[in-house]
């Protein structure tokens, strides 16, 4: 059982991970200075 306590535990901490990542995401995308820094990055 320790082993498949485990596996569970890293596919939790996986998806805690990119849930935390897709977060941080919307924040930076919805601060409107971001927006503005970026769309000048992106733009030639």
């Amino acid at each position: 059982m320790i082993g498949a306590e485990r596996i569970q535990w890293q596919k939790s901490a996986t998806r805690i991970g990119f849930g935390v990542i897709w977060a941080i995401d919307a924040v930076l995308k919805w601060t409107p200075s971001f927006r503005a820094e970026y769309l000048g990055m992106v733009q030639p």
